[in-house]
């Protein structure tokens, strides 16, 4: 009677056992499998993060580079790259970054140095302007199962001026005539006597806009490339004109106003072929951008400009 009891005492301990192992097996699987998915799901919030300040950072930096370019004031710059980055952390879709920005929670630093490489900080007058952005802390989720609460990002870029250009390239035979931009540190976009975002005319009579005719009666604002005439004009409204004008070069202007072949040519690149250019389909192909604001924008003889019926000032 001892010895079976024995026995059945055996038997009733093995299986206790097993059951402990496994219960330790599967919470340390349990704890593998969260860190995994941690690891997936924070890296995932963290790089989306990062994609956004670094978004924000690369703007900063352009913006207080053209800032700094235009004024040479060193105090503009800075105000103009952190507006910018504000703007950025506080647009659609940016929340934890507008979040940290307004809680003081990033920290954004502008330097500025007169060479590229190396970047050397404290230039007085740039013109390389870098944005750094520290401090920007997420709150960790999956992963404090294995001891991570936050994670702690930062970016930085560097911007400066763009080199002058030497070639001028796929021109087409329209002149833009403008005022002489402001001096520098006035402050002041050298926009050349333009605004953002209000249409111009660029093709007009001889005596209409602010530019004094000073390219000479009868002309319309079109210039002279690749030959004379109305059918080269045509065809380079269209894109035909292949060859680079050098950055300081003189170039004549194609006088009459020549109505026909600059409709002509325009339309082809809206996928309108259109009476001599009708089979040019494969020569000149349309643009990628061939759409227009709706209601569409016209003009009427006096270079007023009018969407709709609403007239655009």
């Amino acid at each position: 009677m001892r010895a079976r009891a024995d026995n059945r005492l055996k038997m009733t301990r093995g299986p206790g056992r097993e059951t402990g192992a496994a219960l330790v097996m599967l919470a340390v699987g349990l704890i593998a499998i969260l860190a995994v998915a941690g690891l997936a799901l924070d890296g995932g919030h963290v790089m989306l993060n990062k994609a956004r300040l670094q978004n924000a950072v690369d703007a900063a930096a352009l913006a207080g580079a053209k800032n700094m370019d235009e004024t040479g004031n060193t105090d503009l710059a800075r105000v103009e790259a952190r507006s910018l980055f504000a703007r950025n952390a506080n647009a659609a879709g940016n929340g934890e970054l507008g979040a940290a920005w307004g809680d003081s929670g990033i920290n954004l630093t502008i330097q500025f140095s007169d060479t590229l490489r190396p970047f050397v900080p404290g230039a007085p007058d740039g013109p390389y302007v870098r944005a750094i952005a520290t401090g920007f802390t997420l709150p960790a989720w999956l992963t404090q199962v294995i001891g991570r609460d936050q994670f702690t990002i930062r970016a930085s870029a560097v911007a400066g001026p763009s080199p002058s250009l030497g070639d001028i390239c796929n021109v087409a035979p329209v002149m833009v005539c403008g005022d002489p931009p402001p001096p520098a540190g006035t402050g002041s976009a050298p926009l050349w006597g333009y605004d953002y975002g209000q249409p111009v005319v660029l093709k007009t009579s001889t005596t209409n806009g602010n530019w004094d005719e000073t390219p000479g009666p009868g002309n319309f604002q079109l210039i002279r490339v690749g030959g004379a005439g109305g059918d080269v004009v045509r065809e380079a409204m269209a894109g035909s004109y292949d060859a680079c004008l050098s950055n300081g070069e003189s170039v004549e202007t194609e006088p009459g106003n020549t109505v026909g072949p600059v409709v002509q040519g325009m339309n082809t690149r809206f996928g309108k072929w259109l009476g001599p250019m009708g089979g040019t389909e494969a020569t000149y192909p349309p643009d990628v951008l061939t759409t227009q604001q709706s209601p569409p924008l016209t003009s009427d003889e006096f270079g007023n400009m009018f969407q709709g019926s609403t007239q655009v000032t």
